[in-house]
């Protein structure tokens, strides 16, 4: 799983975002119980979802600055 480009988030729709934002808290979730569980993960996709939420929060953030 590949960084996402800032350029590629920005033709989000507001919903879109949202819907987004939630599916990677989902994932940032079940990582963290997993490696309390001590189950098989992938530790770089903490990084890839945590920089994936700061992402469109931030998108969010200027849209809300713009309206």
């Amino acid at each position: 799983m590949l960084f996402t480009d800032f350029k590629d988030l920005q033709k989000l729709t507001d919903e879109m975002i949202y819907f987004e934002l939630l599916s990677v808290k989902k994932d940032l979730f079940n990582l963290r119980s997993n490696k309390i569980t001590r189950k098989s993960l992938k530790p770089h996709l903490f990084k890839v979802n945590k920089r994936r939420v700061a992402q469109l929060l931030t998108l969010l953030s200027k849209r809300a600055l713009s309206y």
